[in-house]
């Protein structure tokens, strides 16, 4: 198991024993020395937390890309969090870098275009040759194109038999100054890009 977020044991852990859980799955110590030690972290809190305050107070958000990402959604008062606060702020805390809420789900309409980082599954990861394509139309992802990475998402996406895999959950920001694409997704989420999770738990950049 590479994440206990989400899991009954993360749960109870921090309902009923009021502890804290800070995820930085992955992270060697050439990434934590990249991604923490060489960041001013409170600096790089406070630019999240503005983020946030900003954005929830749009009502529509819009995201374009030159590899084809042209996506809207609605935020609808919606709480935009910062996930890489600190653990006196928050019970949960990722990685630093990452600020993120969930569209209105039947507002999100358009293209992802993923041409850095994908994963699961782990054949993909960073090693994207033609541009992932992903039209969404309602929060529901109703078509993926591309190359051989596509078709391997796609095979990978199916096997589960579940339409709710299909499902738009999360968007973020990233903004750690150290993070690199490097094929850890709790890494690549805080590169300055835009970052997405699927309702099924696959994240996807």
């Amino acid at each position: 198991m590479q994440y206990l977020l989400y899991t009954k044991a993360q749960i109870e852990a921090l309902n009923k024993r009021n502890r804290a859980y800070i995820c930085l799955t992955g992270c060697d110590t050439e990434g934590m020395v990249r991604t923490i030690g060489m960041v001013n972290y409170k600096k790089m809190i406070e630019l999240g937390d503005k983020l946030g305050e900003l954005t929830g107070k749009a009502d529509e958000i819009r995201i374009t890309s030159p590899a084809g990402t042209n996506f809207t959604g609605k935020i609808g008062g919606r709480p935009v969090e910062n996930y890489g606060s600190t653990a006196d702020k928050r019970k949960y805390v990722m990685l630093g870098g990452q600020t993120g809420w969930a569209c209105l789900e039947e507002s999100q309409n358009g293209t992802l275009a993923f041409d850095g980082n994908l994963w699961p599954p782990d054949e993909v990861r960073a090693n994207i040759r033609t541009p992932i394509k992903l039209k969404v139309a309602r929060g529901i992802i109703k078509e993926i194109s591309g190359g051989i990475e596509a078709d391997i998402f796609r095979k990978w996406m199916t096997s589960f038999k579940d339409e709710n895999m299909y499902r738009i959950a999360r968007i973020c920001y990233g903004y750690n100054p150290g993070a690199r694409i490097t094929g850890n997704i709790a890494e690549v989420a805080k590169e300055y890009s835009a970052s997405f999770k699927l309702a099924g738990e696959p994240r996807v950049r």
